[in-house]
């Protein structure tokens, strides 16, 4: 009977110490598996810390590229501005250089109801003591009327009297090109002012701000600018000026003096 016994538990020994060897393989093999998933979480750590610093520098270089895109857009926008500005500058120093045809009928400039807007240059052929030949590119630069002129022409020590009773001065600054010219002229003589309902105020003052019109001498290809002065009755608010047309309200060439 011992001998029994002595051999169940020989053979529950034996079991035990093969499960016990088995168990003891399988923690050894989950140790590595373990220490290998260690070794790979820090792996992967690693590479996770790299590919966030590279995804962080990859958002600054985007955020650098936005920024860039939209620097080189608004200078786009600035070049494209600069461009119209400088095309138009163009256009208009090629106005200026280059003389307009003379006005036909409704053009600016060829008739009292087509008066020429302040800025606008008119080309003027017209006679000079009845001598024909002569052309003149006339533009009205600006006006000063009312309280205005007479103050800027005491200022500037014009010696001119206070205006008539209700009336005002006008003061008118003129640029003109003499193109064709058969012998130098002063052009004060063609400049009258009237009303829109034609009634006329008188040729200009003597006396002007300087430099003043009746001052300069004109020669062929000159080009200069100088003030007139009239008087107006100070009710009067859309007066017009015309050259070359004499004391009639119908001929010569037409400027507003008001905007």
């Amino acid at each position: 009977m011992l001998v029994g016994i002595s051999v169940f538990y020989a053979l529950n020994y034996s079991n035990l110490q093969e499960k016990y060897d088995i168990l003891s393989d399988d923690y050894f093999e989950s140790e590595n598996e373990i220490a290998q998933l260690k070794w790979n979480c820090t792996q992967l750590s690693y590479y996770y810390d790299v590919l966030e610093e590279q995804c962080a520098s990859l958002q600054n270089e985007c955020a650098s590229l936005k920024s860039d895109y939209h620097s080189l857009k608004l200078n786009q926008t600035h070049l494209g501005e600069s461009y119209l500005s400088l095309r138009e500058k163009y256009s208009n120093l090629k106005n200026e250089l280059n003389p307009p045809a003379p006005p036909f009928e409704g053009d600016p400039g060829s008739s009292p109801d087509n008066a020429a807007e302040i800025g606008t240059r008119v080309t003027c052929p017209f006679l000079f003591n009845d001598e024909p030949g002569y052309e003149a590119v006339v533009k009205v630069v600006s006006v000063i009327s009312g309280e205005e002129a007479y103050k800027e022409l005491k200022l500037r020590d014009a010696h001119v009297p206070a205006p008539r009773y209700d009336h005002d001065y006008l003061l008118v600054k003129l640029q003109i090109e003499f193109i064709k010219a058969p012998k130098p002229i002063s052009f004060v003589e063609g400049f009258h002012v009237f009303s829109t309902d034609g009634d006329l105020y008188g040729p200009p003052l003597t006396d002007s701000l300087e430099p003043s019109l009746g001052d300069i001498m004109f020669y062929r290809d000159w080009r200069a600018e100088g003030w007139l002065t009239f008087e107006v009755p100070e009710n009067e608010i859309t007066p017009l000026l015309s050259f070359a047309g004499g004391e009639r309200f119908t001929s010569g060439y037409w400027f507003k003096l008001f905007t």
